[in-house]
């Protein structure tokens, strides 16, 4: 069972996770899946999460973030014990079971990133101001902008 026939996400994070699937296997690279999947996200100019971001920081401050996370990744990457598409179904399903939303959206995944403190993204989102309360109150202006 594939990770797109087991959990609904969002089309955008079902094209992240199945080029990175693809990348990472065909790489033989077994490492930092997470903040690789962020980064994934953040780099895709039309994913919310990357306009998230933007909104949040400036888009000067976001290019330094990502590419210090890029940095990062490669300079000390963190290995992993399970093969990508499992990594990535099995995070999927996890958050799927903590949230009440239709589908799994690039938002769910960045929320979860910067709440753990073992992540990369955390920490480095956190450097630049980018923090849960900070990405709640870009979406709380957005709804409200929205009601207008």
């Amino acid at each position: 069972m594939t990770l797109m026939t087991c959990i609904k996400n969002s089309r955008r994070v079902d094209a992240a996770v199945a080029r990175l699937v693809f990348v990472l296997g065909r790489d033989n690279i077994r490492n930092s899946y997470l903040d690789r999947l962020i980064l994934e996200l953040l780099n895709d100019e039309l994913s919310f999460a990357s306009h998230l971001l933007n909104i949040a920081i400036g888009d000067s401050y976001s290019r330094l973030l990502i590419s210090d996370l890029e940095r990062d990744i490669e300079a000390d990457p963190v290995s992993e014990r399970v093969a990508s598409e499992l990594f990535y179904s099995d995070l999927c399903r996890h958050l799927r079971s903590t949230i009440d939303a239709s589908s799994l959206s690039s938002v769910h995944l960045l929320y979860y990133a910067l709440s753990e403190p073992r992540c990369r993204t955390h920490r480095l989102a956190i450097r630049y101001g980018f923090t849960i309360d900070k990405l709640s109150s870009v979406l709380a202006n957005l709804e409200l902008t929205k009601r207008r």
